[in-house]
C-alpha cells in the first residue's frame, strides 16, 4: 500500500503510466493535421524549382553562371575544410580534453554549412543539365520533323 501511495505522488510514475497512451491517441490526429501542410510545402518547393529550371535551361549564360556558382561553393567548402584541419592540428586548444569537443563542434559548423550549400547548388546544376538534355532532344526532334 505504501508503494502505491509513493507512486501516486511521484510525477515520473504518472508520466511513464499515461504519456504513451496520450501519445498513441494524439499522434495520428496530429499527423492527419500536419501531413497535408508538409506535402503542400514540398510540392510548392518542387514547383518553384521546376519553374526556375524551365527558365534557365534555355540560356547558356545563366546555366554557366549556375555551374560557376556550384564550383565556387565547392571551393569555399574545400577552403573551410583545409582551414579547419590546420586549426585542429596546430591549435593549442585541441590538446586539452575538455575543450576539444567544443572546439571541434565550433570548427565543424562552417564546414557542414558550406557543404550543405555546395550540395544544394550541385543538385541544382545536375537538375538543370538533366532538363536541358531533355529540352535539346525535343528541340532536335522538332527540327528533324520540320526538315522532313
Amino acid at each position: 500500500m505504501e508503494t502505491i501511495l509513493t507512486n501516486l505522488s511521484d510525477p515520473a510514475w504518472w508520466f511513464t503510466a499515461f504519456f504513451p497512451a496520450i501519445a498513441i491517441l494524439l499522434v495520428p490526429r496530429l499527423w492527419r493535421y500536419c501531413a497535408p501542410k508538409i506535402r503542400r510545402l514540398f510540392r510548392g518547393s518542387r514547383s518553384r524549382s521546376l519553374r526556375r529550371t524551365r527558365e534557365l535551361r534555355k540560356d547558356d549564360l545563366l546555366l554557366s553562371k549556375e555551374m560557376l556558382s556550384a564550383q565556387a561553393a565547392f571551393f569555399v567548402f574545400i577552403m573551410f575544410v583545409a582551414v579547419g584541419l590546420v586549426l585542429l592540428v596546430l591549435s593549442p586548444l585541441s590538446i586539452r580534453p575538455g575543450v576539444n569537443s567544443m572546439f571541434v563542434f565550433v570548427l565543424s559548423v562552417p564546414i557542414l554549412t558550406s557543404e550543405v550549400i555546395w550540395l544544394l547548388k550541385d543538385v541544382r546544376v545536375q537538375e538543370l543539365l538533366k532538363y536541358r538534355r531533355r529540352w535539346l532532344a525535343g528541340r532536335r526532334l522538332a527540327l528533324s520533323r520540320d526538315c522532313n
